[in-house]
């Protein structure tokens, strides 16, 4: 789904935590904002700033990463709303230069296929990418939610990828998500990944807000 016409949907993870085999990093903060600019359109921008503890590779000891700008569009209103069948969209965006990180630019797209019933909801996400080290890249995912009736409700995410010269990796985050308001929800999770030779666990704690910013 998208930001309705004139709203901002911003999520945000003020503090997280991650390890792997290199280094031990705190994530503060990471940020997606999606600003729907007309029905069925949103503007996403989106960042995280990484505070290495320990294993500081080139580039200090912080970088803002995963700096991306991109338009997304629903292709067809399904059952996210209230009609029948799959929801449909895409995504293309472009892979910005990061701080104290890659210095070159990529980009990606995206299909985003949703379906939700009465106890559960599972989307679909299928991209391509050209990195910035300038090779193509794949990527697929599978998100299970329970049901969307619950206060509280389980999420599954399981990620594969696939980097031309290097290791397939993959990824499991198990997590949760509360609904205070029709307009704010908070989230925590646990991911763990295996990218390459590199082992990654992530702890991750944030909140949506979305609020109109234009009439």
């Amino acid at each position: 789904d998208v930001a309705g016409p004139g709203e901002l949907e911003l999520e945000l993870e003020p503090l997280g935590f991650a390890r792997s085999d290199r280094q031990r990093a705190f994530v503060s903060p990471a940020a997606v904002a999606n600003w729907g600019f007309a029905p069925g359109w949103e503007a996403v921008v989106e960042a995280q700033q990484l505070v290495v503890t320990s294993g500081a590779e080139r580039g200090g000891r912080w970088r803002v990463e995963d700096v991306a700008l991109s338009v997304k569009h629903v292709l067809r209103d399904g059952s996210l709303g209230d009609r029948t069948g799959p929801n449909v969209a895409v995504e293309l965006g472009a892979l910005l230069p990061e701080v104290h990180g890659e210095a070159a630019a990529g980009g990606q797209a995206s299909l985003v296929l949703s379906q939700a019933w009465s106890d559960a909801t599972v989307h679909l996400n299928l991209a391509g990418a050209w990195t910035r080290a300038h090779v193509p890249a794949a990527s697929g995912s599978v998100i299970v939610e329970g049901p969307s009736r619950w206060l509280v409700r389980p999420v599954a995410e399981v990620e594969l990828q696939a980097e031309r010269g290097a290791r397939p990796g993959r990824a499991l985050l198990v997590g949760a998500i509360w609904r205070v308001s029709p307009t704010l929800a908070l989230d925590g999770a646990l991911r763990g990944a295996a990218m390459g030779d590199v082992g990654a666990i992530e702890v991750r704690a944030g909140l949506t807000w979305t609020f109109a910013v234009t009439r």
